[in-house]
C-alpha cells in the first residue's frame, strides 16, 4: 500500500530509526506505520528503546513533505526501495541490520563487488580527497560504494563515486 510505503520512507529517514528500531515498532504497532505516525509521544514511548527525542522526531513528521520529496526523487531519477519490496538487494537484506530504505540512481547492481569507505566526519583535505580519488578508481574497476552518507570521508567516497562518468 502507498500510504504505508510514504510512511515506512518516512520512518526511515528519522534520525535514530534504523532497522531494528523500526521492527520492534513495527512489531509493536501490528506492522501498521500509519498507527505508529497517528501516536502520541506517551504511547510510542512505551515501545523498547524509543526515548524521549526519537518518540518526538515521530511526532515531527510531515507526510507532505516526505510525499513531496520522494516526488522530487523520482523525477531526478532516484528509485527508493524498501525492505518491503521484491527487488530489494538479497545479501543486503540478510543484514541483521539491514537499512530499512535504499536510494538508488542508476543500476542496482548485485553487491558481488562493493565496498564501503568509511571515516572521521572531519578528515584533513588530503585524506578527504584520497577518498573520493579511491572511490572513482574502484568504481572504474566495477565496484559499487556503499554506505550510510555520513558526512566526511563517507561523503567524500560517494562523491568520488558519482564522478565517474559510467556512474550516472
Amino acid at each position: 500500500n502507498r500510504m504505508n510505503n510514504v510512511g515506512w520512507v518516512a520512518l526511515s529517514l528519522t534520525g535514530r530509526i534504523g532497522n531494528k528500531t523500526l521492527q520492534v515498532l513495527l512489531k509493536h504497532f501490528d506492522g501498521d506505520t500509519t498507527a505508529i505516525l497517528k501516536a502520541d509521544a506517551k504511547a510510542l514511548r512505551k515501545v523498547q528503546g524509543v526515548g524521549p527525542k526519537i518518540a518526538q522526531s515521530i511526532c515531527d513528521i510531515d507526510l507532505r513533505q516526505v510525499e513531496a520529496a520522494l516526488k522530487r526523487w523520482h523525477q531526478k531519477g532516484i528509485r527508493v526501495l524498501t525492505l518491503l519490496d521484491d527487488d530489494y538487494p538479497t545479501k543486503l537484506k540478510m543484514l541483521d541490520d539491514a537499512p530499512p530504505t535504499l536510494f538508488i540512481r542508476g543500476e542496482c547492481l548485485s553487491f558481488e563487488k562493493s565496498l564501503a569507505i568509511v571515516g572521521t566526519r572531519n578528515p584533513s583535505d588530503v585524506s578527504r580527497n584520497f577518498a573520493q580519488n579511491m572511490s572513482t578508481y574502484l568504481v572504474d574497476g566495477g565496484y559499487a560504494i556503499i554506505s550510510g552518507l555520513a558526512l566526511g570521508i563517507d561523503s567524500a567516497a560517494h562523491l568520488g563515486a558519482i564522478a565517474h562518468p559510467d556512474a550516472l
